[in-house]
């Protein structure tokens, strides 16, 4: 079971960097206020992630982070914001202390998503 899970974690890695090549593809040009944007937005999606709230009488922990990651999206569509989410999120999961494989599951669902998201604004066309 172990090996399958391992399996599946690795898959969605080899996802979450096709998905981040195929962003830089579409748009490698990088504009310093939607940088700054990014920046902003992963850095406000990190402390949310550092302040997960323990959910009562389990051991899990909730987060809001995942609004800062989907204005980003909306906000500033680019590269720069695949690459920052994806560095907050591994400082998140390290201050979390999460093993390692759930650290990586955790990065490359979110690196993912936060990629396909900014493909599919560009695939669309950005300007209509």
């Amino acid at each position: 079971m172990f090996d399958r899970i391992r399996w599946y974690v690795s898959g969605l890695v080899a996802l979450a960097g096709a998905s981040s090549f195929w962003v830089y593809w579409l748009e490698p040009n990088l504009t310093w206020p939607s940088a700054r944007a990014s920046i902003l937005f992963a850095a406000l999606s990190g402390v949310s992630g550092l302040l997960a709230y323990k959910k009562a009488a389990r051991s899990e922990a909730g987060s809001i982070a995942f609004l800062p990651m989907l204005a980003s999206v909306m906000v500033a569509p680019n590269w720069a914001t695949v690459v920052a989410i994806g560095l907050a999120t591994i400082i998140v999961e390290i201050a979390s202390g999460r093993i390692a494989l759930k650290a990586t599951f955790n990065v490359a669902q979110a690196v993912m998503w936060v990629a396909t998201a900014n493909g599919l604004f560009f695939s669309r066309g950005s300007s209509g």
